[in-house]
C-alpha cells in the first residue's frame, strides 16, 4: 500500500472510530492516537496531505471539529507560514475545508497566521474579545 492509500485508510479508520463513539481501553491502540502522533511527528507534507484527505471525508460539524483540533491547529501552529495561502484558497472553494477552519482555535499559531484564519472564520481580529487579555494584563497603578 502506498503512502496516499495509507493516509486514506487512516482517515477512514479514524472517522469510523469517531462515528462509533467507541474507544479502546488502551488509548495508544486508538486510531485517534495514531492521528495525534502523525500531527506531532510526521513531516509537514504528510500532515498537509492527511488534512486534505480527512477534510474531504468528514461529513458533519462534529467531524470538522475533530479534524480542526487533531490536525489543522497543530499544522498551522508550526507550519502556518508555509500553508496559509493554500488554506485561504481551499477555504474559498471547499465548503468542508472552510468548516474545519471555522472550527479551529488558535492553539499556538502566530498572531499573523491567526488573524488570517479569523478572516476566514468571519471574526473581526481586533474585536473586544481579542483585546480583553491585553486590557486585563496591564498593571493598575493606585
Amino acid at each position: 500500500m502506498d503512502l496516499a492509500q495509507q493516509l486514506h485508510q487512516l482517515a477512514d479508520d479514524w472517522l469510523a472510530e469517531i462515528r462509533s463513539g467507541e474507544r479502546p481501553d488502551d488509548i495508544e491502540e486508538s486510531v485517534g492516537f495514531k492521528v495525534t502522533d502523525l500531527s506531532f511527528s510526521s513531516p509537514h507534507k504528510i500532515q498537509w496531505a492527511f488534512l486534505q484527505i480527512a477534510a474531504n471525508k468528514a461529513e458533519n460539524e462534529e467531524e470538522f471539529g475533530y479534524v480542526a483540533a487533531f490536525v489543522f491547529e497543530q499544522l498551522m501552529s508550526v507550519y502556518g507560514d508555509l500553508y496559509i495561502d493554500q488554506v485561504e484558497m481551499l477555504a474559498t472553494s471547499n465548503e468542508k475545508f472552510r468548516g474545519i477552519v471555522r472550527r479551529s482555535w488558535r492553539h499556538m499559531m502566530s498572531r499573523r497566521i491567526w488573524r488570517r484564519i479569523q478572516k476566514i472564520q468571519g471574526v473581526e481580529p481586533d474585536g473586544l474579545l481579542q483585546r480583553l487579555p491585553r486590557l486585563f494584563s496591564r498593571r493598575v497603578r493606585w
